[in-house]
């Protein structure tokens, strides 16, 4: 009854010249067969295009069945073919056609101890395809009915079906995947209204009301609602084992049993409480996705309807798939449109010459780079290679040729189905053959590449994805991806100082371009754009300038260019007194993992500090607090004290001498230390009294502020800071000599 698995070849056994409506009827031909003006049949008595075809659907395949189911029996057709459908009137019959399309002739049709019997899995399709409304065309509404010495209760003893368990999953005879169309034939049985009826020993909970239509879970037979046929809830609509869109590609008549109305074009609800072209699931395409024509996948998932299954009969429930034009559904493009743009806004190429037509250009534009886009079979390539092998190869990894004419190893003789350094940089006319901006990499590379570890893949000479290098048939060696697909072909960060760092326009275009870029969107999605850490183009302003102003002045971001005190502290840079930016930020430089964490993307602000060793105050580690305070501590620049605010906070170097000398301290700059404890006492500790004998303007004059990262500060004497009146000579004042006579009179101290 039903053509064999896989095929295009029209429908079998059931595929019986017939007609919906006759213009005049049969009563008119003669008994040679002459004039016969019946509705599929045109004026000059030829049948309409499509009616019976070679490859494809074939409509009276389904119209057969529809008017069996419509009218209860095989009507228009044996008006014709006769009521043994031997040929009638018409001359014609549907038991030796000369096509051989009934299923006598499929293979593994009947076949004893066979696993898989291809006449019950076309018995649990559903109508148009095959279905059991299908078997009682030939076999009856009881299905005894003899055929060729043949009733489907000759195999079968006790039901047209295989004996309980008849649902067990996971075996062949399981009725969970029998498509729901089939539940008035089923309902003839198993129906719950006969009490005590023993082919319906599990009654649904709540059986359905009186009167209502037979359904597989409506409470008519064995479920109701709360039964569906496969998982429900999340696991239904997340895309990998389970998902209901694998379901659906493998015959969407199957949805329609419960989602929607068989014969019609909707998926709007039926027995079932979920409808697939409302809310936010299908609205557009009503039972699939809106490129569902297209290539995109979901969790590895694909969505394209080049690997669905019952294509002539699920396709046509709304698209025409006989020719160009409008079908079932007026807003379903035909499968022959050269081009059709979906509610995505994508425009995908359908077949131009029809289902099984290749879905591309030909000839010297495909095979011509320069042609670009869609036309150039390699940008097809990029985009998916399991698109490529769905004619130009087959399972599991051969590019040498399918279904269609010219196998991709004909060119590609050495990588089978790209160039041999597809992943390299290199580029032909304008069209980029690196891998790095193609698509459905894990699946396409995965078809002869080792993409989940090191080692060999399917194909034992291409290498693995995570292979440090490779060189490739034309003896180029390239780096591939250590860390795996996904991860970057170099270290992150990338320390690099000469590639990354230093980085111009033209080396950035050969270097990083192909996955990175400086502004807008990377040609790798993954791949960061440079100022997502740069704040300045770092191809014109290289090393920290490219973050941060020389010194940090805040003009252009309050992160990560702080201006602070900055200019102050680098102002102090000399001989005696190196001050970088290393100084302070000791072993957070580019090209460290501390540095790279703190970049833009991450935005750790303040940034830490980490002082060198060398400026440790004599007593505990120098530090800097991240709080709200955001002050040094315990630095010998600062004789070891708390410094006010780093960006708020001033000091006063002319007039503030406390900011650094203070009382307490261990340090040589102690108010204590030698005689200014007997000085302050009298005087008052303040700026005041310190320049009694200091000269505040000379606070950075060398002598003073130099050697700073010399914890004992001993030799940073503040000799050079004394007032010349006070004739400090070293170990004493010598007023005798004139120096502040008013203070000591002619003692020296």
């Amino acid at each position: 009854m039903m053509r064999g698995k896989g095929s295009l070849r029209p429908f079998a056994g059931w595929l019986f010249l017939t007609a919906v409506a006759f213009a005049a009827g049969c009563s008119s031909a003669n008994s040679t067969g002459g004039s016969v003006s019946v509705s599929h049949l045109t004026g000059s008595g030829v049948s309409v295009s499509g009616w019976v075809s070679a490859s494809g659907t074939s409509l009276h395949s389904r119209t057969s069945t529809d008017a069996y189911m419509s009218q209860g029996n095989m009507g228009a057709c044996t008006e014709c073919h006769g009521a043994d459908l031997l040929g009638g009137i018409s001359r014609v019959s549907c038991m030796d056609n000369p096509a051989a399309c009934h299923h006598g002739t499929v293979a593994n049709w009947v076949a004893a101890g066979a696993a898989t019997q291809e006449h019950g899995a076309a018995a649990k399709r559903g109508p148009g395809s095959s279905s059991m409304h299908a078997c009682r065309i030939c076999h009856g509404n009881d299905f005894r009915t003899d055929r060729g010495s043949q009733t489907c209760f000759t195999c079968h003893t006790l039901a047209p079906h295989p004996n309980r368990p008849w649902r067990t999953t996971g075996t062949d005879n399981t009725h969970t995947d029998v498509n729901a169309a089939n539940a008035p034939i089923c309902y003839g049985c198993h129906a719950d209204s006969a009490a005590g009826n023993p082919n319906n020993p599990h009654r649904p909970p709540s059986p359905a009301a009186s009167g209502t239509a037979p359904g597989c879970f409506n409470g008519t037979m064995c479920h109701n609602a709360a039964a569906a046929p496969h998982a429900t809830g999340a696991a239904w609509l997340a895309a990998g084992t389970g998902f209901h869109g694998t379901g659906a590609k493998a015959d969407l008549t199957f949805c329609q049993g419960c989602h929607g109305t068989p014969g019609t074009i909707n998926f709007n609800g039926g027995s079932a409480p979920t409808s697939c072209s409302t809310g936010s699931c299908h609205p557009a395409a009503k039972a699939h996705p809106t490129d569902w024509q297209g290539l995109r996948t979901i969790n590895g998932v694909t969505v394209s309807h080049r690997t669905s299954g019952n294509r002539d009969v699920a396709c046509a429930i709304c698209h025409r798939t006989t020719g160009t034009g409008a079908g079932p559904d007026p807003s379903a493009p035909s499968c022959f449109s050269a081009n059709f743009t979906n509610a995505l806004g994508q425009a995908r190429a359908c077949h131009s010459g029809g289902p099984g037509a290749a879905p591309h250009a030909l000839g010297a534009t495909w095979n011509d780079p320069a042609a670009g886009g869609s036309a150039f079979h390699g940008t097809t390539a990029k985009a998916d290679l399991l698109f490529c092998r769905t004619c130009h190869g087959t399972a599991p990894r051969s590019f040498a040729g399918g279904t269609a004419t010219t196998a991709c190893t004909t060119c590609h003789t050495t990588a089978e189905a790209h160039p041999t350094d597809w992943q390299g940089i290199r580029a032909i006319s304008t069209a980029s053959i690196s891998h790095r901006t193609s698509g459905n990499r894990t699946a396409a590379c995965g078809i002869c590449h080792n993409v989940t570890a090191a080692g060999a893949g399917p194909h034992p000479t291409a290498p693995s994805c995570f292979s440090a290098n490779h060189t490739n048939g034309i003896g180029q060696a390239r780096a591939c991806h250590a860390g795996g697909p996904g991860a970057a072909s170099h270290p992150v960060p990338f320390n690099d100082n000469t590639t990354h760092t230093q980085a111009t326009t033209a080396t950035f275009t050969a270097d990083c371009g192909t996955c990175h870029a400086v502004t807008g969107t990377s040609p790798v999605s993954a791949a960061p754009i440079c100022v997502s850490c740069h704040i300045s183009d770092p191809r014109s302003v290289t090393n920290c300038a490219s973050c941060h102003a020389n010194p940090p002045n805040g003009a252009a971001t309050a992160y990560p260019n702080v201006a602070g005190a900055h200019a102050a502290h680098l102002a102090l840079n000399g001989a005696g007194t190196p001050v970088t930016c290393a100084t302070c930020h000791n072993g957070l430089g580019s090209g460290t993992l501390s540095h790279y964490n703190r970049t833009r993307p991450t935005r750790v602000s303040p940034a830490s500090v980490a002082f060198l060793t060398t400026y440790n105050a004599e007593s505990g580690a120098s530090a800097f607090d991240n709080s709200s305070l955001l002050r040094c501590g315990n630095i010998s620049c600062h004789g070891g004290q708390n410094t006010p605010n780093w960006r708020t906070g001033t000091i006063d170097i002319v007039n503030a001498c406390t900011s650094c000398h203070i009382s307490g301290t261990t340090q040589f700059n102690s108010y204590f230390s030698g005689r200014h404890s007997l000085h302050l006492s009298r005087f008052g500790t303040s700026a005041t009294t310190c320049k009694r004998c200091h000269d505040a303007t000379k606070v950075n004059v060398t002598g003073h502020l130099t050697n700073l990262a010399t914890p004992t500060v001993f030799e940073q004497t503040a000799r050079s800071t004394v007032l010349t009146a006070v004739q400090f000579n070293g170990t004493s004042c010598n007023p005798s000599a004139g120096g502040l006579s008013g203070c000591h009179g002619s003692e020296n101290w």
